[in-house]
């Protein structure tokens, strides 16, 4: 294989990288833009509608925690811990917009963020040391 045909699908593969790392992290903010259209239509306290931030930050806190304490790293391959983290991110946030209040969709932005830490620590792992290991850009 040429040199240019080797950087060229570096390059391809670390646009895929971050192109997913995007838009799984875009679970994590959507429900943000959208809290005072579901403050109002759930009417939730103001206190009750920080719960569905701060829920999807203890959700990540608990999935690498979780994560760390099973050693899941040396345990499930890095393609299905993306997957599953993108996909059960994904369901949780869809999710939240057929329920009918904070009761489910609090625990649903917990679940948001616990699927999205399975998921951007080796999206930002592959895109910041992927060129040591020579899959990146060198």
């Amino acid at each position: 294989m040429r040199e240019s045909e080797t950087i060229s699908g570096q390059w391809l593969a670390l646009t895929l990288l971050a192109t997913v790392l995007v838009l799984s992290m875009t679970t994590w903010f959507s429900v943000s833009a959208v809290a005072p259209q579901l403050s109002t239509q759930w009417d939730l306290s103001a206190r009750t509608a920080t719960w569905l931030t701060i829920a999807v930050q203890l959700g990540f806190v608990c999935r690498a925690l979780l994560s760390s304490f099973l050693n899941l790293s040396d345990i499930v391959l890095p393609r299905h811990m993306i997957l599953g983290g993108s996909v059960g991110a994904a369901t949780a946030n869809l999710l939240i917009s057929v329920v009918g209040g904070a009761t489910v969709g609090i625990p649903l932005r917990f679940a948001t963020g616990f699927f999205l830490a399975g998921c951007t620590h080796w999206l930002s792992n592959f895109w910041l040391h992927g060129s040591e290991r020579g899959e990146g850009l060198h």
